[in-house]
């Protein structure tokens, strides 16, 4: 196909538009000139544009508003041109509506000069419409964000912060100048934006995740990567990193009345509480994830605002409004509970939305007059990774304000701010409205403060005691004094001992920022760590992060000593990592650390490695650390349990079994319970002796099933004989498994010899057809729970099914978790795991193509549950991982109705999806494995063993563990008799394995066995059985994602054509992506079907993987780090097939070629 786009352009600008308008004409098929291009369909939503709303009348039409309110345009651009494409709002002291606008977004073309405005709108006749406009203003270069102060305008001029002052009245800007330069420039709509005073008199504003800044100060160089907040206070010239965390773009930022922080993200359209992660943390380290504060969302979204007008009902008071501008269209609404320490927003009805699709709401705050104001960015685009930069649909001379009103409800007067008195201004601290309160402590940091500070005396001294706000109006007085940095002891002192809890936790704030002027500072923190109330306690904690002493660790660690919650544990944990380099070392040197706080100490010695714990001044909370932490070396172990029992008198059995008690059953201690459990093994039969009934108790009623069998292996050391043990065991099924599983660290001697007597004649029967079968009946629970042991641990799983009777009985139960923190765009809620969000033909032995995931936050032992409502029959387990997981067990618990733990297995890794659990099923199979595991330690009987292992061999379920213990034993024992139907056996098994298994574990361990076998058959024998054997096996085929290169390490695969092979694609990249296989010729098709998923809500969910016959084969979305093996069948027609990453803007460069041949000789060696 040929575009006709040759011309003779010159000038830059119009050979950049021509390029563009050639770039869409191409992607969509067609020759068709650049003029005509708009017209096209929008390729992200496969609708043609809709553009009726450029008339602002069509606009309010579609708009929908929830009941009681109204809404009408303030102004647009049809009476005031230079309202094009506003991006951030507020209001001054006068009342006039400040807007920010940026026509030249997402960047200046070649010789465009930017002319982007600062505006400003004033509805002179109160008639709810703007009538008229002044530029303050102009020739700005995407100016994302500004705040009114001290006389002038603070704004973001990348990589710049700027002032800008009107000096001689005129209504304009004629002085501007550079305060601080380093901000990161890398996307524009990711520089600093959202910008917001604090009631503390700082600045707040934010950048997103692809900026790197480093900005020079007077108190040296500060720096942020990948996003966070920043808080700069003009008067002192201090800017210091407010959070830093790993925000995709946070576009909102709102501040409550009691000065609590609430910080949206754009991207994902997360929503959090900002207390918990504003603790400092050392550069560039990140705050761990932390979950949302409302429990529903959508993304993606820019600007928020509580609702505190008087305008509004009674019934919207407090609720917390944001903006969303992709998918729903309007203004979400939540009602905000104070929960614990923190806070839950609950959905309610949304207070507006537009079906139009060029409404983007960007920004809202409360109006002077109550009602509520709406700029809308107005385009038919959105963003500038999901259409070209370039791309001539974008609007970019439309913009609208919109303003909310409650019908029925009378407006507020505006009140007058700009030429009141100072007492006028104090009283105003004292109005219901946030914003009033927000533009009063405004024009209050503009007076003298010879000339305020004594009116701010008088006016606390005329409060009424009595008025049910005297605390909050003492809590504003605090807040002038931040604005002109002038501490107030007495009255910080005061409002640290306020009866309202909120003001108490506002001054350990202002504590915090005052901390290097305040006598004392450390005491007065100490005390609101012991603070009655949870959010109290935060805050301190908090603020201790930024005093890098162990003192101030230790003191944060006495929150331990009161009820904890999340964002409290989430607190500490970031606080006492940011002050780890002051306290290890005081820890490890011997030092005295966190004395008389059992719980603190116990906390921090969790986070030490074993070499770092072995180096702690010990103590009973550190000897019983080292017995409870895996990988301690068994000196450290044996000395610890040595110290106690010198300590309370009793031996070191006696502590052995204690500290095994106190780990028995408890989420990921089985490694240390059983490294217990073989120092209990080292001890003679005499050392032993005095505790045998502890022993057999530990037999028969330990949780664990290491402990259980370490104990079967003590009784039988004690009693020099098997005979009693195997007497206790046969009480069940279960004993017995723990028996002989422990039996199989016995060393030789009279109790193994006396074990041969009893094994070797059992097992015979056993393998003797038509032996009875023993079938566990199923365990009676109500809950299922999961646990993910360790510190800094994330639970993710993608779905988990519990079988009654056959039927998948967890689709019917509640699921919760220990939080909330959603994963891509699929969402991370408990639910997500029990919602059959995943492909269960796909993902049989394998890890599944599609699902939904649930995902706690990254924090101590998280937790899965389900509740099934009442005590059912259940059979197994099965559990689908986000991803194969083998570096760290998962703890697997059944719980009745009582929260009586009835089964439990702790250290599951996960290899496979699904991994079974099971808890009732075939106990026969299980003992009969338990006992040939037993075999190849029985000396002198090797030709009986294998003789009976021959046996088993012909059974399904034994065949595994028979195969095993045969390879056991030396080949030479192996009788001549026995190997020819041993192979005969073997290949009849292998051959009966399914291709897409033939790459898993028990197909290679019976391959070895095979060819172990091949070598005593005789050499014609050998010779087909050896090539019988080969030709089973299936070719694993291996790629990578390389990093930083957006190619895979291969450019060509080749295949026999209807071969099944398996594809094992590895992601070494630092970003997501998929393999597909598409039909030949259809790499530009599939390609740009994947382009068209961005725009829709589930295209992470579905991996951006097109739902198109021409898509033959895929491997889901990987993560950095992820490998993943896919059975493929080659097609049966010989050609080259492209493979693909179709993760959007991959696929031009990610792709190759698969190479379908006819015959095996013209596939390469390689």
């Amino acid at each position: 196909m040929r575009v006709p786009c040759v011309g003779s352009l010159l000038q830059p600008r119009a050979l950049v538009l021509q390029a563009a308008g050639c770039l869409l004409a191409w992607l969509a098929g067609a020759s068709v000139a650049p003029a005509q291009v708009a017209d096209r369909q929008e390729p992200n939503r496969g609708a043609a544009l809709d553009l009726a709303s450029q008339d602002p009348k069509v606009a309010l039409e579609r708009i929908k508003v929830a009941d009681g309110y109204q809404v009408n345009l303030f102004a647009s651009e049809v009476e005031f041109p230079d309202l094009a494409k506003p991006l951030q709002m507020t209001f001054d002291t006068r009342g006039r509506l400040w807007v920010l606008t940026s026509p030249t977004y997402p960047h200046a073309l070649p010789d465009e000069k930017p002319n982007d405005k600062l505006i400003v709108l004033e509805d002179t006749n109160r008639d709810g419409r703007a009538d008229r406009s002044t530029v303050f203003a102009d020739q700005l270069y995407i100016p994302t964000g500004f705040a009114l102060g001290d006389g002038g305008v603070y704004i973001a001029q990348q990589p710049n912060l700027m002032f800008l002052k009107d000096t001689n009245g005129d209504g304009k800007a004629d002085e501007r100048r550079i305060l601080l330069h380093g901000f990161g420039t890398e996307d524009s709509h990711h520089s600093i934006h959202a910008w917001q005073w604090g009631p503390d008199g700082a600045l707040y504003f934010q950048e997103g995740t692809f900026l790197h800044s480093q900005v020079e100060t007077p108190y040296g160089p500060r720096r942020m990567a990948y996003a966070g907040v920043w808080r700069y206070e003009p008067r002192t010239e201090k800017l210091d990193v407010f959070v830093s965390y790993p925000f995709a773009n946070p576009w909102g930022h709102v501040i409550d009345k009691w000065g609590q922080n609430f910080i949206s993200d754009a991207s994902n359209g997360y929503n959090y509480w900002g207390t918990p992660f504003s603790g400092h943390v050392n550069y560039p380290q990140k705050q761990k994830p932390m979950q949302e504060w409302t429990l529903t969302r959508v993304r993606p979204t820019s600007g928020s605002e509580f609702v505190r007008s008087r305008h509004f009902p009674e019934s919207a008071q407090g609720n917390f409004l944001y903006n969303n501008v992709i998918g729903f269209l309007g203004i979400k609404q939540y009602r905000t509970v104070e929960e614990g320490s923190g806070f839950v927003g609950v959905e309610v009805e949304p207070l507006l939305q537009s079906t139009d699709p060029n409404f983007r709401p960007v920004g809202m705050q409360f109006g002077p007059d109550g009602a509520l104001y709406v700029i809308d960015w107005f385009n038919p685009l959105i963003g500038h990774m999901q259409y070209s930069i370039r791309d001539p649909r974008r609007d970019k001379s439309r913009g609208r304000v919109w303003r909310i009103t409650a019908k029925g409800r009378p407006l507020l007067t505006p009140p007058k701010i700009e030429g009141a008195t100072i007492t006028q201004q104090l009283d105003l601290l004292k109005a219901y409205e946030d914003r009033t309160r927000y533009q009063a402590r405004l024009a209050l940091r503009e007076r003298d403060a010879a000339e305020l500070f004594p009116a701010v005396e008088q006016w606390i001294a005329g409060l009424d005691r009595n008025d049910a706000e005297y605390e909050h109006h003492l809590l504003e007085a605090l807040w002038v004094h931040e604005h002109h940095d002038r501490v107030n002891l007495p009255l910080l002192e005061q409002l640290l001992g306020a009866k309202e809890f909120r003001a108490r936790a506002a001054a350990v704030r202002v504590l915090q920022h005052w901390f290097d002027r305040v006598p004392d500072g450390l005491a007065l923190l100490a005390a609101a760590v012991d603070d009655p109330e949870p959010r109290v306690r935060l805050e301190a904690v908090r603020a201790l992060s930024f005093v890098p002493t162990a003192e101030s660790a230790s003191i944060a660690l006495r929150v331990l000593r009161h009820p904890m919650d999340y964002y409290l544990h989430y607190v500490l944990d970031s606080t006492i990592t940011t002050l780890e380099p002051a306290w290890k070392p005081v820890l490890t040197t011997g030092g005295t650390f966190a004395e008389g706080n059992a719980p603190g100490l116990a906390f921090v010695l969790d986070r030490l490695a074993p070499a770092d714990l072995v180096q702690v001044k010990r103590s009973t909370p550190v000897y019983e650390a080292l017995l409870a932490r895996p990988g301690i070396a068994a000196t450290a172990r044996r000395e610890a349990l040595d110290a106690l029992a010198a300590q309370h008198g009793t031996t070191l059995l006696h502590e052995i079994i204690a500290a095994v008690d106190r780990l028995d059953g408890k989420p990921g201690s089985g490694s240390a319970a059983a490294d217990l459990m073989q120092v209990l093994g080292t001890l003679s039969p005499a050392q032993l002796a005095p505790e045998r009934s502890a022993v057999e108790r530990l037999a028969r009623e330990a949780r664990t099933d290491s402990v259980r069998e370490g104990a079967f292996l003590a009784l039988m050391q004690i009693d020099g004989s098997a005979a009693a043990s195997w007497e206790l065991a046969a009480a069940s099924p279960r004993l017995r498994i723990d028996m002989l599983r422990g039996a199989t660290k016995l060393p030789a001697g009279p109790a193994l010899t006396s074990l041969q007597g009893l094994l070797l004649p059992a097992l015979r029967t056993a393998a003797t057809a038509g032996a009875p079968r023993q079938v566990a009946a199923p365990v009676t629970g109500r809950y299922v729970r999961l646990v993910r042991p360790g510190r800094g641990q994330v639970l993710s799983v993608t779905e988990v099914e519990i079988m009654s009777r056959g039927e998948n009985v967890a689709r019917k139960g509640t699921a919760t978790q220990s939080s909330v923190v959603a994963g891509g765009a699929t969402g991370g809620h408990a639910p997500r795991a029990i919602d059959g969000g995943v492909d269960m033909a796909a993902s049989a032995g394998k890890d599944p193509l599609t699902g939904t995931h649930a995902f706690t936050s990254a924090e101590q032992d998280p937790w899965w549950e389900v509740d099934l409502g009442a005590d059912l029959p259940l059979d197994e387990v099965r559990l689908w991982p986000a991803a194969q997981d083998t570096r760290s067990g998962l703890y697997v618990a059944v719980l009745d109705a009582s929260r009586k733990v009835v089964f439990m297995r702790d250290g599951l890794r996960i290899s496979r999806a699904p991994e079974t659990v099971t808890l009732g099923g075939d106990l026969t199979t299980m003992v009969n494995a338990a006992g040939i595991a037993v075999l190849p330690q029985l000396k002198g009987q090797e030709a009986e063993a294998v003789s009976v292992l021959s046996a088993f061999m012909r059974d399904a379920t034994q065949r595994q563990a028979a195969m095993a213990a045969i390879r056991r034993l030396p080949a030479t024992a192996w009788p001549a008799s026995e190997v020819a139907p041993l192979a005969d056996t073997v290949l009849a098994h292998v051959r009966a394995i399914p291709p897409a298994d033939r790459t898993g574990q028990a197909f290679l361990d019976a391959m070895g066995f095979g060819h172990e076998l091949a070598l005593k058959l005789p050499a014609d024998q050998r010779q087909r059985f050896t090539r019988a054997l080969d030709e089973l096996v299936v070719r694993i085929i291996r790629i990578e994602a390389v990093a930083a290169q957006m190619k895979f390490d291969l450019s060509r695969i080749t295949v026999v054509a209807g071969e099944e092979v398996v594809i094992e694609f590895v992601n070494r990249d630092e970003m997501p992506h998929n393999f597909l296989v598409a039909k030949e010729g259809a790499l530009e098709t599939v390609g740009l079907a994947a382009e068209a998923m961005v725009s829709s809500p589930d295209a992470f969910g579905k991996s951006f993987i097109p739902k198109t016959p021409e898509v033959l084969f895929a491997i889901r979305l990987l993560q950095p780090g992820e490998t993943l093996q896919a059975r493929f069948t080659a097609p049966a027609q010989p050609g080259n097939y492209p493979f693909v990453c179709t993760f959007p803007g991959h696929w031009r460069t990610m792709n190759g070629i698969v190479q379908v041949v006819r015959e095996p000789s013209q596939v390469s060696p390689q």
